[in-house]
Parts: C-alpha cells; structure tokens; sequence
C-alpha cells in the first residue's frame, strides 16, 4: 500500500537520488574529457571497482528494500534507479571484467555524453516531482 509515509519518503528520496544525479551529471559534462579519463582508470583499478560494488550492493539493496514501489507514476523512476545500483553493484563484484569492457567501450563512444544528458532529464524530473509537484 502507497500511504503517507510512503510517500513522505519517495519525496525525500525523488531530492536527494535527484540532486546527486543532477550534481553528478554536470560535472561530467562540463569536463568531458577529464571524466573519460577517470572512469578508464577506475575500472582498471581492481580494489576500487571491488569496493564500489560493495558499496552499491549496500546501497542498492537498502533502497530496494525501502523502496521497491512499483506503482505508475514517477516514484517507479526511484525504484528502477535502485534496482540499477543493485545490479550494476553485482556486476562490478561478479563479473569486473565485463563490466570494464563495457564502461571503456560506452566511454569511448557518444553514448557516454548521451547517456549523461539521459541522466540529466531524470535527475531534473526527480527534482521537480520532490519539490514541485507534491
């Protein structure tokens, strides 16, 4: 059931996922080249794609458990981005591998300036849902 409280917290939730994608995303495209950089680096450093798969397991799982609200309507933008945090947190843990070739291969092309503005969209609609529309 989608009470009060539910959504007192996918409110909260639709600020903070919304800021920190909106901070993250401008970041990388008002400096395109150093964050393709950073990203190729980061995937070659075993420890750290092991550590950031700990951590989005933890996180992805906290939020799916809190938030897995599959109703129409912008809370379910909420619940896909946790169940893509728990997943992607798998992938870094389970298959480090793929999971660089796939991050130098997106890096290389225009999909990871395409997929930033994509993400860029989400985060502003997330931001208008928790502060405007309730």
């Amino acid at each position: 059931m989608y009470d009060t409280t539910t959504m007192t917290f996918s409110i909260y939730l639709a600020q903070v996922i919304g800021f920190t994608i909106l901070l993250m995303n401008l970041a990388v495209l008002s400096n395109q080249q150093r964050y393709k950089r950073t990203v190729i680096e980061f995937v070659g450093n075993a420890p750290l794609v092991t550590l950031s798969g700990m951590i989005s397991i933890i996180l992805g799982f906290i939020l799916v458990m809190s938030h897995n609200i599959w109703i129409y309507g912008w809370p379910v933008v909420i619940t896909i981005i946790s169940w893509i945090l728990l997943l992607q947190g798998i992938m870094r843990l389970f298959a480090p591998d793929a999971f660089a070739k796939m991050v130098k291969e997106m890096v290389a092309k225009p999909t990871y300036v395409i997929l930033s503005w994509i993400w860029l969209v989400i985060a502003i609609y997330l931001i208008w849902a928790g502060f405007i529309l309730n």
